[in-house]
């Protein structure tokens, strides 16, 4: 996983480089006041969740997910990267998260 902010930003806004910069300010800003806001993106997008594997005759194989629950899992991860990227978060950050375990 890896956090390119202006892709992501400029995914979301286009070519609107100002209300990018604008939405970017507003959640570096929130990230800063609240540290914890960070861990519960991740937490709430899922980020840090492996999918299910069922296990047959001893083998792990992938559980087979509803495409309606694959889609809102992707969407949710997807909200999240975004709000992080507009945070300033690197992925440097988000493994020393890992590392920490300052998100379960």
């Amino acid at each position: 996983m890896i956090i390119d902010r202006l892709s992501i930003l400029a995914s979301f806004f286009g070519t609107n480089w100002l209300a990018a910069r604008q939405f970017a300010k507003r959640w570096q800003k929130a990230a800063t006041q609240q540290p914890e806001l960070r861990g519960d993106l991740i937490r709430l997008g899922g980020l840090f969740i492996l999918p299910p594997v069922h296990m047959v005759n001893g083998y792990p194989e992938p559980v087979t997910m509803d495409p309606y629950q694959s889609g809102r899992e992707a969407g949710r991860r997807e909200l999240a990267m975004q709000l992080l990227a507009a945070c300033g978060v690197t992925i440097e950050e988000i493994n020393q998260m890992m590392e920490t375990q300052d998100v379960d």
